[in-house]
């Protein structure tokens, strides 16, 4: 087993685990990716205990793009993820 302190670690909320044992963090993350939710860094942090948001620009007509490219609290950073090794 590998352990890093000073490293962190990525938690992938996936929504078929998360919607029976945990239905208000479902809505949160449903609202988050469909576009609905106004405030997406608040609900990433409060509802979803997560400083980090994994997302894909590729399918351009996506209603969080919007959101995400509006808003200054998200940095794009892609290159932080490839050039790990």
């Amino acid at each position: 087993m590998l352990w890093a302190p000073q490293g962190r670690y990525l938690n992938v909320l996936d929504p078929v685990f998360m919607a029976t044992p945990y239905p208000e963090h479902h809505l949160a993350w449903s609202r988050v990716w469909s576009g609905v939710e106004p405030d997406v860094p608040l609900v990433l942090v409060d509802a979803l205990s997560s400083e980090l948001l994994a997302y894909s620009v590729v399918r351009q007509k996506d209603p969080l793009l919007p959101r995400l490219v509006a808003d200054p609290r998200f940095v794009s950073n892609p290159d932080r993820v490839r050039n790990r090794a």
